[in-house]
């Protein structure tokens, strides 16, 4: 009797262990962003379920009919995927406009409702992006227009001279409407979801105007370098980060070609400066001026590509700056009042105010100050991944490792440790 009894013991203990381990793997919903499929979070898909007792999952939702649409159909997907007794422990990775989909998820069905009991979001534009109003606007159809005029106005005069002018008009059409077309092809930024969440949009008006106590984080970054556009252009097109290994995050190649062409363009340029210096006969000299004044258009779009890119997507900013001026109150001299003398002071004469443009941090998509989560536990500010990169990259992994330790260093506050996910 006492065998039988040790033996039930053990096969009780064994089963209750499975229950355990089985109940501490958790689920984590990946949810892609604007364009995006179930690939845009493979990386970590791989690397989660490899490290940690995790059960990623990944799917594609509709961007037809809205964000409502989108929320619906992901709300529909993550429930037919995870058990509803596991809903309070799930947790959702959400990039970009993921986030606002998974913000939405839990406006409208509450946090009993949702299949998810905490989410991260990660690049989201939570305040709007601004780019979304500059593709409705027609802004980025005038970028990429001024891009291929400045851009071959130096070739036309000097390589398409003797040609109609008819031919590199239609040249420069022709091209902008392909660069504006992969634009919006690679970004998905016409399909219906973006409607709702341009700043200012009604839909992300009323989201951020809700709050719950469900434990959410965000995750934010800023690229390090001025050239933040060609940055997050190489990773959306010469190195997708789905086609590389995890935290293999360079992204300066288009930043190099563009440097290698400005270069050819200042060499011609001066080129162009120096015969109509050494030319002998003045019409010869007006025309190699006029050739390296076009030329110029092109050093110049280089120079200013990044400043016009920062109006499209929101990161610019004009301040106004005041410089004050004083003087030493007479009859002390400047010394005196330099020097403090008893009874010498320094007297307001007015100022001068001037308007500074500058460029602000962002992840070459969203600007910095419109990705921060509203009512967030934290907001991790990163240094580093672009908005391609957020899905693979050493500082998001980074992150994710200290969220799932309960690593973070935030204290007397135990929504954070929803994050927990014990390691393999």
């Amino acid at each position: 009797m006492k065998k039988i009894s040790l033996l039930y013991s053990t096969i009780m203990l064994c089963f209750s262990t499975g229950i355990l381990f089985g109940q501490s793997e958790r689920n984590i919903i990946f949810m892609h962003g604007l364009g995006g499929s179930e690939k845009a979070w493979i990386k970590y898909d791989e690397y989660f379920n490899a490290t940690r007792k995790a059960n990623p999952i990944r799917f594609s939702y509709t961007e037809a009919s809205g964000i409502l649409g989108a929320m619906n159909d992901a709300r529909t997907q993550m429930a037919g995927a995870v058990p509803a007794s596991s809903y309070g422990q799930n947790i959702v990775i959400a990039h970009s406009q993921g986030g606002i989909v998974t913000r939405s998820i839990v406006k409208e069905f509450g946090a009993s409702q949702s299949p998810f009991g905490g989410f991260i979001t990660v690049g989201t534009p939570n305040l709007g992006a601004k780019v979304i109003t500059s593709y409705k606007t027609g802004k980025i159809s005038a970028y990429t227009q001024d891009a291929t005029q400045q851009l071959l106005a130096g070739p036309s005069a000097s390589f398409l001279n003797l040609l109609p002018s008819w031919v590199p008009n239609i040249l420069n059409s022709q091209l902008s409407g392909v660069v504006e077309n992969i634009i919006v092809a690679e970004s998905g930024i016409d399909h219906s979801t973006t409607n709702d969440f341009y700043p200012g949009a009604p839909f992300l008006t009323a989201l951020n105007n809700y709050n719950s106590n469900i434990p959410k984080v965000g995750i934010v970054s800023s690229e390090t370098t001025p050239y933040s556009h060609w940055k997050t252009l190489t990773s959306y097109s010469l190195k997708k980060v789905t086609n590389l290994s995890l935290n293999q995050e360079d992204d300066n190649d288009l930043e190099q070609y563009m440097a290698k062409g400005q270069n050819f363009y200042t060499g011609i340029m001066l080129y162009y400066r120096l015969r109509a210096t050494l030319a002998i006969l003045p019409f010869k000299g007006v025309e190699y001026l006029r050739k390296a004044n076009l030329w110029e258009r092109g050093v110049k779009w280089f120079t200013n590509s990044e400043p016009k890119y920062a109006e499209l997507i929101g990161n610019i900013e004009t301040k106004l700056i005041t410089i004050p001026q004083s003087s030493c109150a007479w009859p002390c001299s400047t010394l005196d009042c330099t020097m403090g003398y008893s009874g010498c002071s320094w007297q307001s004469t007015g100022g001068y105010s001037f308007y500074s443009t500058i460029v602000t941090p962002s992840d070459g998509i969203v600007p910095l100050a419109a990705q921060y989560l509203p009512g967030a536990i934290e907001n991790f500010v990163l240094v580093g991944p672009n908005h391609a990169q957020q899905r693979n990259h050493e500082e998001i992994t980074k992150i994710f490792n200290r969220l799932f330790d309960g690593d973070t260093g935030i204290s007397n506050n135990q929504s954070i440790n929803f994050f927990k996910v014990p390691k393999l």
